[in-house]
């Protein structure tokens, strides 16, 4: 991280989602940098890296690390996509940071959920999951990446009409679906940590999803705005969970709108 000297914008961290890494985030940066100091994040293992544990826990425990070296003391938003969004909420619960405001887009990880939100979770985490272990048992990983950006885009054949340049990073981070699937660590997100966590009343927090979103990413954004005291949730007019790769100006928009007014 590059010191910025006098620059008067707060800071604003971008998690990526998994298949991704900080490149997913230039089409967005055009449309936030006039108001934030924008610092998008690798996590472990995203960018080639071999060393070192992956999960919840690590990813974690690596962007504290990474907010602990910012040069200047000024506001910090973040915000997140999908896997990245439950970094962050696991961030909020293992550690003291007490950021200005933050957006979850589609958080994922159900630890919150119980009994029949969570058979349902399971049901359609089922549902899409299933032909992604079976393909990369097979070691067939490009056809994992497709299955998983299928489930994720909520449409057979979503993978191939996306663009060559959105599918060209996916299938270069296949390596990486063996240790998403297979992670051990135990994250700090629990439906009891959710409703004992407490955010300053300043901090602004905003949990979104899609209208046209598949039931588990709904279900868990939906559980955690009820359990989180001061969270709000916001539906997203015809949209899904791709929607950072579909329309980055619009979520662009959403971010500046639910963190700045």
């Amino acid at each position: 991280m590059e010191n910025s000297g006098s620059d008067k914008r707060p800071y604003l961290i971008l998690v990526h989602g998994a298949l991704a890494n900080a490149e997913m985030w230039q089409p967005h940066l055009p449309h936030l940098e006039n108001e934030f100091e924008i610092i998008p994040v690798n996590l472990r293992h995203f960018t080639g890296q071999t060393d070192g544990g992956f999960g919840l826990n690590t990813h974690a425990d690596d962007l504290y690390t990474q907010i602990n070296k910012l040069p200047q003391k000024k506001a910090l938003y973040l915000a997140g996509w999908s896997y990245g969004s439950d970094v962050i909420l696991n961030l909020l619960l293992k550690h003291s940071v007490m950021p200005t405001g933050i957006f979850l887009y589609e958080p994922g990880y159900p630890g919150a959920l119980e009994g029949q939100v969570m058979q349902s979770w399971g049901e359609d985490a089922n549902n899409m999951f299933a032909p992604i272990f079976e393909r990369v048992a097979k070691g067939e990983l490009a056809a994992a990446v497709e299955a998983l950006i299928d489930g994720s885009g909520s449409k057979p054949g979503y993978f191939s009409r996306q663009a060559e340049d959105i599918r060209k990073p996916q299938l270069a981070l296949a390596y990486t679906l063996p240790m998403q699937l297979n992670q051990t660590e135990s994250p700090a997100i629990t439906k009891d940590a959710l409703k004992a966590f407490r955010l300053p009343q300043t901090c602004t927090l905003i949990i979104a999803h899609g209208s046209d979103t598949r039931a588990l990413f709904r279900l868990v954004s939906e559980q955690t705005s009820n359990l989180v005291e001061s969270a709000q949730l916001r539906v997203v007019k015809d949209a899904t969970h791709m929607l950072p790769l579909e329309a980055p100006e619009r979520l662009a928009e959403l971010i500046k709108k639910s963190l700045l007014s």
